[in-house]
């Protein structure tokens, strides 16, 4: 579509909706700091409505938006850097602070030319949620009203999509088929502290997770209400073991009657619910810590969960159904007898149940099983997500009760299924679906060889994925911020103490039996944020924690204990490049490269950094330790002579803090927060649109090979400064923040 009609047709948002929606974006928090992007978007929506879509060509966006003459899209990559930022930009306000809009604009792969929809329309059936109440007695007049055959509800949905139009199909990203009986309720937002990174602090210099031997292996790991005590329950087993989070002690053993399968905590803590392959479910006293009543299920239980108000308890029962048990009574009721509900788990404010099938599950089908949501106050079901590559994995819950991540566990990898709507084969699928709408908003691929887990951070920003290593990536950029070496033994259960202090990781494999324990990057320690535009931290990655972009390894490049984290090391054999995007490509006058550097050796020249390939001499440079061991930034073309070196020479195995500071008039070298003099710059920028490569680890020749780490490299789309830097140089060595 290119332009808006004045009145809505289908699925088709009016131009006025449009032109509201444009404005939104334009103001949001999400593109607060990105005028480039706020520009691109403004620009080929606004030309879309002037009916000019089919003119959104590269080459008209780099001459007429960003001023370029003699633009080449051959040599020029600018304009795909600036749509590839606005697409990451985009989905990120629309799962964060646009979820409710009704107006949707994306920015297709590979296109100018922005699309316009308005959200998918609910299809209702049935009484409204407030005629469906339950009887006083609470135990739902003796028995669970049992839900219409799905192949009814098919037919039915059939002839109404027919009726409204394929379009309404098309943009449910992957999803053929999604019916809801009652709108979904927009949850509650709760307070979620921002953290740091999760394994800053155990994977630096001298330092390791702290690894306590359970004696057995864990399958859950809850957290009480307060955040001071974790339980560990033993998969199949009889023991349930409290541990302080704070000091890491265990406190006590519980010893059950019957094995274990399927635990969920009440909503204040003072009971754990246990499920049994025994046909019952085992309430436990933790202020007490013995067993205080157990309730029979009449089949074998898989999975279950509780209500905050511990009124009612949902249970897995795979062949068995989807069953209810009100806690006080032990009235039992069955709400779904399709085969096979593996796993459940509910919103924080227990008004949503959400049940994971294999075998199929209701209108599901081989590698597409389907996944259900109920509510749980009328225990009807409220929708119902089919045709997307599943089978049967745990489902995850954001902590602000807004996002579902679903496990299609080998949906992607096996050979017995059709593989249809996979991202990527073979590949561990998972799938991001909002829960509003039930929208799917990412399907993305994995490793193969990641375990079957995946959870939210405490945050709600990034996913950690379970295995060996670990991986942390931020959903809505799809870049990985964290990889974490643990050794061989894959872990795949996590929980999160309060205000996301810690992270525990446990297995349910045979034989594994530490309990690891990591501790957060502390508030306060990590990097400025204001217009900070590249982050490359060495923690496993290569991408960039901030932007979208990613640094590109020239041999195999490796990673090492670092100051903060990890860190790249260099070895004389491999380096790492970065252009356009990667390397401050919305930097002007005003920038700042900052990074933390350590010698292995010192024989010899070696080069840190060199920029080159640009036409500017603003952004021609080189840092390297010279022959006299002293830190050097040249600024331009060696026969320019402009040169700054440091007062003292460099050590080995030391860290030191390495800061260009570059603004309309000079550039700056700051050592260790300290200034060591500056250049004066002639001339404006030649060419505000190259940037050039930087490579790190040598020359742009692959000479002068750097021998050691550099650690926490950063870009600022400004100048910071001599406070800042000095602020920042120091940050690791203040006690607060020593790993």
């Amino acid at each position: 579509m290119t332009n808006a009609e004045d009145a809505p047709i289908g699925n088709l948002p009016t131009r006025e909706a449009i032109e509201a929606q444009l404005a939104r974006i334009l103001n949001s928090e999400t593109l607060a700091t990105s005028d480039r992007s706020k520009a691109f978007v403004a620009f080929v929506v606004r030309q879309s409505l002037l009916g000019k879509g089919a003119e959104l060509k590269e080459l008209v966006i780099g001459t007429e938006l960003f001023g370029q003459s003699g633009f080449d899209p051959k040599t020029n990559s600018s304009v795909r850097s600036a749509a590839n930022r606005l697409r990451a930009k985009l989905a990120a306000y629309y799962a964060g602070e646009g979820w409710d809009d009704n107006v949707v604009i994306t920015l297709p792969e590979g296109a100018y030319v922005p699309r316009f929809s308005l959200k998918p329309l609910s299809i209702q059936s049935g009484p409204p949620l407030d005629e469906l109440k339950e009887p006083d007695n609470g135990s739902n007049g003796g028995s669970a009203r049992k839900l219409a055959p799905a192949r009814s509800v098919h037919r039915i949905l059939r002839w109404v999509g027919l009726t409204f139009g394929m379009v309404l199909l098309a943009i449910t990203v992957g999803v053929q088929f999604i019916h809801l009986r009652t709108p979904v309720s927009k949850p509650a937002s709760p307070v979620v502290p921002k953290i740091g990174r999760l394994f800053a602090e155990s994977t630096s210099e001298g330092k390791a997770p702290t690894r306590i031997d359970l004696g057995y292996p864990t399958a859950w790991l809850l957290v009480k209400p307060g955040g001071r005590i974790l339980y560990a329950i033993e998969p199949f087993g009889r023991n349930v073991i409290e541990l302080g989070v704070d000091d890491l002690r265990i406190k006590r053993t519980f010893h059950l009657p019957h094995p274990a399968r399927g635990a969920a905590l009440g909503g204040d803590g003072k009971h754990l619910y246990i499920g049994s392959p025994d046909a019952l479910v085992m309430v436990v006293d933790t202020s007490l810590g013995s067993l205080e009543r157990l309730i029979p299920s009449g089949r074998p239980v898989f999975d279950l969960t509780v209500t905050p108000d511990e009124k009612k308890i949902f249970l897995a029962m795979a062949s068995g159904g989807l069953i209810r048990i009100m806690t006080a009574s032990g009235e039992a009721a069955t709400l779904s007898e399709f085969a096979c509900p593996l796993y459940v788990a509910m919103d924080g404010e227990g008004k949503r149940l959400f049940v994971s099938y294999e075998c199929g599950g209701p209108g599901g089908r081989a590698g597409h099983d389907a996944f259900e949501i109920y509510d749980t106050s009328s225990e009807r079901t409220v929708g119902v997500i089919r045709d997307l590559p599943m089978v049967g994995g745990r489902p995850s819950v954001s902590p602000d009760g807004k996002l579902l991540l679903l496990d299609g566990n080998d949906a992607c990898i096996n050979e017995a299924y059709d593989h249809a709507g996979c991202p990527e084969v073979p590949g561990h699928v998972f799938h991001l679906v909002r829960i509003s709408d039930l929208r799917v908003l990412k399907s993305f691929s994995r490793p193969q060889d990641t375990s079957h887990a995946a959870a939210f951070l405490p945050d709600g920003s990034r996913l950690i994925f379970g295995g060996a290593p670990f991986v942390v990536m931020d959903w809505a950029r799809q870049t990985v911020d964290e990889i974490a070496p643990i050794g061989d033994q894959s872990y795949s259960v996590f929980a999160f103490s309060r205000a996301g202090a810690r992270t525990f990781a446990a297995s349910s494999v045979t034989g594994a039996t530490e309990l690891l324990v990591f501790d957060m990057e502390k508030q306060g320690c990590g990097l400025s944020t204001e217009k900070l535009v590249n982050h490359y931290s060495g923690d496993g990655t290569l991408d960039d924690s901030v932007g979208v972009s990613a640094l590109k390894a020239a041999g195999a490049v490796q990673f090492a204990p670092g100051l903060v984290g990890q860190a790249f090391q260099f070895n004389g054999t491999a380096t790492l490049e970065g252009s356009g995007d990667a390397t401050c490509w919305p930097c002007a006058e005003n920038w700042t490269l900052s990074f933390f550097a350590k010698f292995d050796s010192i024989d010899g020249e070696m080069t840190l950094l060199d920029r080159w390939g640009s036409p500017s001499s603003r952004w021609r440079h080189r840092i390297f330790k010279a022959k006299n061991n002293r830190l050097v930034v040249q600024v331009g073309e060696r026969s320019d002579g402009l040169l700054i070196s440091g007062s003292a020479p460099v050590q080995v195995s030391q860290w030191y803090h390495v800061a260009l500071v570059t603004d309309r008039t000079r550039g700056s070298l700051y050592i260790d927060g300290i200034s060591q003099g500056y250049v004066d710059l002639v001339g404006p920028d030649a060419a505000p649109e190259n940037r050039g490569t930087a490579t790190f680890g040598a020359s742009r020749s692959k000479r002068a090979v750097f021998h050691g780490l550099l650690d926490e490299i950063a870009w600022y789309e400004r100048a910071l400064d001599a406070r800042e830097v000095m602020t920042f140089a120091r940050s690791r060595s203040r006690s607060a923040c020593r790993p």
